[in-house]
């Protein structure tokens, strides 16, 4: 019976330690070109869905993630990413919401395959970051003001609010 209990331990953690993400090689990712984004757009789809799969957490390999995942946004010259200033400082405070939202927009621009209005990219990447606050698994501390776009959410106004 020991022998079986150890061999279940022993095997959790090994699948546990290769389904581990490591984004510590992306702190050296060269962003420099259009054909540098453009390649790297695999990966931060990658990292996009690892940040929004994830309760937010305040580790390094989380922190390589949105560093890269901004740098990419701001680089990429396949769309021009604004953000809605108002949903910003609602969670701007939180680096860990806010590599949220950037990686609910990159998610919803890579999945439109850039072909997608600014505003329409805004509800359905604040769409997207809503659901994840709103999954209690993410322990996300829903704030007021956050709250009343999760409830905006909830009525499909949504987009009345977004600029």
């Amino acid at each position: 019976m020991k022998r079986f209990l150890f061999s279940c331990v022993l095997l959790a953690a090994m699948i546990n330690f290769c389904a581990a993400q490591d984004y510590k090689n992306l702190k050296n990712a060269q962003l420099s070109t259009a054909e540098d984004c453009a390649q790297a757009e695999a990966k931060v789809q990658e990292v996009s869905s690892f940040l929004l799969s994830n309760p937010c957490r305040k580790d390094m390999n989380t922190l390589y993630a949105n560093d890269f995942l901004i740098e990419w946004l701001d680089k990429t010259d396949k769309y021009h990413f604004a953000v809605d200033k108002n949903f910003l400082k609602t969670i701007q405070t939180e680096v860990y919401l806010t590599s949220r939202y950037y990686a609910a927009l990159a998610k919803t621009a890579l999945d439109a395959n850039f072909a997608i209005a600014p505003k329409d990219l805004q509800v359905q990447a604040i769409s997207e970051f809503v659901k994840y606050c709103s999954t209690k698994s993410n322990k996300v501390l829903i704030n007021p003001k956050l709250q009343k776009y999760v409830d905006a959410y909830k009525k499909n106004t949504l987009a009345a609010m977004i600029k």
